[in-house]
């Protein structure tokens, strides 16, 4: 297949560092045509995910993609692409990157990696204050949860940052199921959260769940598991009035306590930090309005926890703020491997 050639005016030789996420650059091929990043991005859509002999089902309309721009001439031209590819099965990830001769090629692929899924997308990443390009590859499955992906352009080839395990015949697959990043120590380096328990356990049945949420610490060698947790979410200042909301999760098969809450305020600079709320637990307030403020950073609250449990957000003072708050298990030590989380493929 011929690949477009693009005519590039202005400088070359100087690369600007970009997140674009879809953009369509203003180029054109030797004709004079303009062709944009997706078009660029659909000649590269892998042939064997086209392959009906494999797929017999396959049609045209299985080709999905998706894509970050990470580089990017100064004239406003896609230097290097991260691109994502499924055919609602398998898939793939390639970086495109224009030559001198005015063609884009792949440069890059990660291989021996179970990628795949119904749906893909390809999102920028900013993980730590290294400035290099990093972005976050999800395939989606029918279950509504995420297979999710961690690559970093080191300028010649792909790192995979994911946390992995490897099947028996060694390809390796993501630990990171609806990934979630934040930075919970506020070391400048942000935390990946994995939901292995998904779908959440059905409360009415009894039954403790065996699975549950991990931290994972980003690392020179990538991410790699720091501690489970019991319960982990988000909670948002939106509106002008207070709002309460609701978070249910239980323990697990295997907790045995003690345990402690603990809430990180607002972000690294002091930013969105709140200044009065109150969180309840199972019927009992174990933060009060006087224990979050603009000085309160972290807060550590040791709690009694039930087999299935209720926890009562309200937060106060102005828009914006937010908290995260985890619910950890001091007494049981981490899994050496965490459970495997459900494939993306349907």
């Amino acid at each position: 297949m011929r690949r477009k050639k693009l005519k590039f005016t202005g400088l070359r030789a100087l690369a600007v560092l970009t997140f674009g996420v879809g953009i369509c650059a203003a180029a054109t091929d030797l004709w004079g045509a303009p062709i944009s990043t997706q078009e660029i991005v659909d000649q590269f859509y892998p042939v064997r995910l086209a392959s009906t002999q494999d797929y017999p089902w396959w049609t045209p309309d299985d080709r999905l993609s998706s894509f970050v721009v990470v580089e990017q001439f100064p004239d406003g031209n896609p230097k290097t692409i991260v691109a994502g590819y499924t055919n609602s099965v398998d898939g793939a990830v390639l970086v495109i990157q224009a030559q001198l001769d005015g063609e884009y090629n792949v440069v890059s692929e990660p291989t021996g990696l179970d990628l795949g899924g119904v749906g893909v997308t390809v999102e920028p990443l900013v993980i730590d204050q290294s400035g290099l390009p990093t972005v976050e590859v999800s395939f989606s499955s029918f279950r509504a949860n995420t297979g999710d992906w961690i690559f970093r352009w080191d300028g010649s080839k792909l790192v995979n940052l994911t946390p992995t395990k490897s099947d028996e015949d060694g390809t390796k697959y993501t630990l990171l199921v609806l990934a979630t990043y934040v930075d919970l120590d506020h070391d400048g380096l942000l935390e990946a959260i994995s939901q292995h328990n998904y779908p959440p356990p059905v409360v009415d049945t009894g039954e403790l769940p065996d699975a549950e949420a991990s931290v994972y610490k980003l690392t020179p060698n990538g991410y790699v598991l720091d501690r489970p947790l019991l319960s982990f979410n988000e909670f948002f200042r939106k509106t002008s009035a207070p709002v309460t909301e609701t978070y249910e999760f239980s323990l697990l098969k295997n907790s045995v306590g003690p345990y402690v809450l603990k809430i990180t305020n607002g972000e690294r600079d002091g930013s969105n930090r709140l200044s009065s709320g109150q969180i309840v637990l199972n019927g009992v307030v174990v933060v009060t309005a006087n224990m979050l403020n603009q000085g309160a950073e972290f807060l550590s609250v040791p709690v009694s926890l039930q087999p299935h449990n209720t926890l009562l957000v309200t937060l106060a003072a102005k828009p914006k703020g937010h908290i995260a708050i985890v619910v950890e298990d001091t007494g049981a030590p981490p899994p050496a491997t965490p459970p495997a989380p459900p494939p993306p493929q349907p």
